[in-house]
């Protein structure tokens, strides 16, 4: 009945199966880069690298999809995808229009792609193809923003050896229902001991050897 999940940067077969991959690199590959250019028409880095987190997002739905099938059904198993075809996924439409545009379809409302443009202040904007303008604000402004702090969006947390930080809150609300408690995140495998003699019931010494071998491990 064990459902599990594991995605890497290109999947588990294909010729880029044994490739390392990450947030900049999955962008890039995917296509999301070209879609903002500079003044210069040059593809720009998303800096906050998005991949990464849509792909645990994409995980976590397809465990849990994987979760509901095993109730139905009664049977596990084991859910694999890769980074660069969630992102591919994220700009579908972009790709369907380019497709069609290759096979010799007229594509006559291409999705729209955006431009940064600096202005003589050194502020930057972003523009659509269709001239539509929205101010690029920089990342103190967007800790100030007051929408987000009168809705209680940000969490102020304290981490061992980091001290107290913002972080970013929860962007659901369920009715009747108030937040998980609001934890700092876990270092790097911090719970995988525990959780491999709860969930597995393996030993202290069978988890030991694990860890020995490099199967499983933590940053401490």
């Amino acid at each position: 009945h064990l459902v599990m999940t594991s995605f890497s940067g290109f999947g588990a077969n294909g010729p880029y199966a044994l490739f390392k991959a990450n947030g900049v690199s999955i962008e890039a590959l995917a296509g999301w880069d070209s879609l903002h250019r500079d003044n210069g028409d040059e593809p720009v880095l998303m800096a906050t690298y998005p991949a990464d987190p849509i792909c645990g997002l994409q995980m976590a739905a397809a465990t849990l999809v994987a979760l509901f099938r095993r109730d139905a059904t009664g049977k596990g198993g084991h859910v694999e995808g890769s980074m660069l075809e969630g992102a591919a996924e994220c700009i579908g439409d972009h790709l369907l229009a380019a497709a069609l545009s290759r096979a010799g379809a007229e594509i006559t409302a291409p999705p729209l792609s955006h431009t940064l443009v600096q202005n003589e202040g050194g502020d930057f904007t972003l523009r659509s193809a269709d001239g539509r303008m929205t101010a690029v604000r920089d990342t103190l402004s967007a800790l100030e923003d007051p929408i987000l702090s009168a809705r209680g969006w940000f969490l102020r947390l304290r981490t061992p050896g980091q001290g107290e930080r913002l972080h970013t809150g929860y962007f659901w609300r369920f009715h009747g229902s108030a937040p998980p408690a609001p934890l700092p995140p876990p270092g790097l495998g911090q719970h995988s001991a525990a959780l491999l003699t709860a969930k597995l019931g393996l030993s202290p010494g069978e988890v030991a050897a694990l860890f020995a071998q490099g199967v499983v491990g933590a940053v401490t």
